[in-house]
């Protein structure tokens, strides 16, 4: 489509519109590009956040919402740092094991036995950081669930 400038008319149609229809509708009736109608309201500031169906899909009413966490990574990863102390020893001692060579990643998972490029150490006790059991994701995910469990 070629690039035309707005006229107060579709300007005043977006207003009273972009609440009630999706863009690719306005975009449909005002014969512009999804992306131009995007690009307008937001230049006009219409919504705070991004539009799912209708609804304003930011903050927590998005569903990816981890409780404001997500933007203070650093403070949450030192919190759990000091929550978890012999976790990240474990952790820091097993990564410089397989750094330095002491630790050989294998690459065949222990728990089902298929080929994977990437293998991940799974401890079952956090006082042996070198005793580890080699996992793929999958299974990693499965273990940790099941030792959260058992733990409850």
């Amino acid at each position: 489509m070629k690039k035309t400038k707005w006229t107060k008319e579709e300007e005043t149609f977006l207003k009273q519109n972009y609440k009630d229809m999706f863009y690719s509708d306005i975009a449909i009736v005002l014969y512009k590009t999804k992306r131009s109608i995007q690009n307008k309201a937001t230049r006009m500031k219409l919504f705070p956040g991004c539009r799912s169906k209708g609804r304003i899909m930011s903050g927590v009413n998005n569903p990816n919402w981890k409780g404001g966490i997500s933007k203070e990574h650093y403070r949450y990863n030192r919190e759990a740092r000091l929550k978890y102390p012999e976790k990240n020893r474990a952790g820091d001692m097993f990564r410089y094991a397989v750094r330095t060579g002491k630790l050989i990643r294998p690459t065949i998972c222990s728990s089902c036995k298929k080929h994977f490029n990437m293998i991940e150490g799974h401890h079952e006790d956090y006082n042996k950081p070198l005793e580890v059991k080699w996992l793929c994701r999958k299974c990693h995910a499965r273990e940790g669930k099941e030792q959260r469990l058992k733990n409850k």
